[in-house]
């Protein structure tokens, strides 16, 4: 948890920059609202859609792998954004909605590793959407560039144990 702190503490100024670039310099009322519906997309409701179609679709080895890389996803997410509580950057601090880990990125990068594991060919969209859903959480600021490289990192590692077993 110190190293967490002193890390976020170096970090601070590079972040406020890439904040405030996003906020302002970048900032355009139709790109936001783009990056709004992007950002839905990584909804941890929205994207637990995914194992139901691969089930539906008779894909059952890949929906195996998406239901369990869902279910690891919230035994991870839940209990780091209630143990570290970082406060988001534009909002009241709610622990319940705290910006560290961003789930809906590591949702993404979850869900991407697995697509492209059992379905090489769509590693590319796969990842380049998850990548956008990422800087989403940047743009729209509900989280600071660090929570969404954590994040990624997180959903990796998830999709990498995942296909372990």
């Amino acid at each position: 948890m110190i190293v967490f702190f002193l890390l976020s503490q170096a970090l601070c100024p590079l972040e406020d920059s890439i904040m405030e670039l996003t906020s302002t310099t970048w900032h355009s009322p139709p790109v936001y609202r783009i990056m709004q519906g992007v950002s839905y997309a990584g909804h941890p409701v929205v994207s637990g859609t995914t194992p139901l179609v691969l089930y539906y679709a008779g894909e059952h080895a890949a929906a195996q792998d998406s239901y369990l890389g869902l279910f690891l996803n919230c035994a991870t997410v839940i209990p780091m954004k209630h143990l570290i509580h970082r406060r988001r950057p534009c909002s009241s601090h709610v622990q319940w909605d705290a910006s560290l880990p961003s789930g809906h990125t590591t949702f993404m990068f979850t869900q991407a590793y697995l697509l492209s594991h059992h379905y090489p060919k769509i590693t590319v969209p796969v990842f380049a959407f998850a990548s956008v859903v990422g800087l989403s959480r940047i743009y729209t600021q509900k989280h600071y560039p660090s929570d969404v490289l954590i994040s990624v990192a997180l959903g990796l590692l998830t999709g990498f144990v995942v296909t372990s077993f």
